[in-house]
């Protein structure tokens, strides 16, 4: 128990790090909020628009989250090869496959103008300096979540 809301907001904190650390589904997670980010600023995606992406992006942040913890405890208690522990990790994780599909349904939605996602393709990739940032933004991203 935390002795104060300062070292409560610590401990979040801390959790966050250990996943960003230790987590790859995390750090891939990351990767796409990210590039989600850089394309609804290319996109011009409209405010509530937007809400609805913080809110999906987060969704899955956070069910990763819940997942970590849950395999996290479910280690501590079992040592050897259990059904039921599988079945308890195995929920955890269709918790963060739901998510995904959520957010994915949610950007299919929100950019479903086909000639307005050409465009903003056409401006990444038919600029050499766009086109070298992206390609830099990839393999940093690359790095990061695979940590070589």
């Amino acid at each position: 128990m935390s002795k104060n809301l300062l070292e409560s907001f610590r401990h979040a904190y801390d959790g966050v790090v250990f996943c960003i650390k230790n987590e790859r589904n995390f750090r891939i997670h990351m990767f796409f909020a990210a590039s989600i980010t850089i394309l609804t600023y290319l996109y011009k995606v409209q405010d509530h628009q937007m809400v609805l992406i913080v809110f999906a992006v987060m969704f899955v942040f956070v069910t990763e989250m819940i997942n970590t913890a849950v395999e996290k405890v479910v280690d501590l208690h079992t040592k050897n090869y259990n059904k039921a522990a599988k079945n308890i990790k195995d929920i955890a994780a269709s918790s963060v496959l739901i998510a995904a599909l959520f957010s994915a349904i949610v950007g299919i939605a929100i950019f479903n103008d086909f000639e307005k996602l050409i465009f903003v393709i056409e401006k990444i990739f038919l600029n050499f300096l766009n086109c070298a940032l992206f390609l830099i933004y990839m393999l940093i991203n690359y790095f990061f979540i695979f940590k070589i």
